[in-house]
């Protein structure tokens, strides 16, 4: 949907900012290292997964230790793409999550 009212705009400064906030919100909670439980997880591929008007095909699996792999590689060679971005929120909402699935 690219309906342009709809957009949401928000500066790189206050996105470092809420990184930040929940790098530090992470590790009081986990402590310096994190274990995630599954290494895989569902994977619904753009542009599916941003039109909540029709109901979203292809699902996939998607693997964490893909995800930190690539983003590794790419910090090793000084190169992170912008589609990090999409390999590190797959593993910050896991972690996010991981306080709910514990709970339960």
């Amino acid at each position: 949907m690219s309906d342009p009212e709809n957009r949401l705009r928000i500066s790189v400064q206050e996105l470092r900012t809420l990184l930040d906030r929940a790098v530090k919100a992470i590790e009081g909670a986990h402590g310096p290292n994190i274990e995630l439980d599954s290494d895989y997880y569902w994977w619904i591929p753009d542009p599916g997964v941003y039109d909540p008007t029709r109901q979203p095909t292809g699902l996939t699996l998607g693997r964490f230790s893909d995800e930190l792999e690539f983003l590794r590689n790419g910090a090793k060679g000084d190169y992170v793409l912008p589609y990090g971005a999409v390999w590190l929120s797959q593993l910050l909402r896991a972690i996010g999550e991981k306080p709910l699935r514990d709970v339960r």
